[in-house]
């Protein structure tokens, strides 16, 4: 679904990119967005991972997990951007913050399917407070906490800004 994003005036068009298939799902092109030291951006695979389980979409991705130009360890190699996620090493793959991103968003995503299932109300009103927070792990700790049933107190819920800036 390239442009989704883009789709919030135009209803017309949101219409026909949500309308049922086999296939709804939405993606975006991810270059060095999980690259940045911004806390929103290391976590963009996650916010793509919500909006898709917001608009009820049946899938998430992006373009694309490798593909370097050039070094893959050097940005300023090449004209135009590498699109990394993952990097090459001498033992493998790399993990970085952006991968790590993606597996929490995966988990995200699956945990959120489960809820829904099993009790969709608490779903849908955990997809309205990440909607007005945008706190991934509250809304996470309060799946969970909902599927083993227990009571949702928000405020114990860990905030991952604090937490960096105060281990920094």
């Amino acid at each position: 679904m390239p442009g989704f994003l883009n789709l919030k005036d135009a209803p017309n068009s949101y219409k026909l990119y949500t309308a049922p298939r086999a296939y709804n799902a939405l993606y975006d092109v991810m270059g060095s967005k999980t690259r940045s030291d911004s806390y929103g951006m290391i976590n963009y695979p996650r916010y793509l991972a919500w909006l898709a389980i917001r608009h009820g979409m049946n899938g998430w991705a992006y373009y694309s997990t490798y593909m370097p130009r050039g070094n893959p360890w050097d940005d300023n190699d090449h004209p135009e951007n590498d699109y990394l996620t993952i990097f090459p090493g001498p033992s493998g793959p790399v993990r970085t913050r952006g991968s790590e991103a993606t597996g929490e968003a995966y988990e995200d995503y699956c945990l959120m399917h489960l809820l829904k299932e099993r009790k969709p109300e608490v779903h849908t009103r955990l997809i309205n407070e990440w909607l007005a927070t945008g706190n991934f792990d509250v809304a996470r700790t309060q799946a969970i906490r909902a599927l083993i049933g227990k009571q949702v107190d928000v405020t114990q819920a860990p905030n991952p800004q604090t937490q960096r800036r105060s281990s920094q």
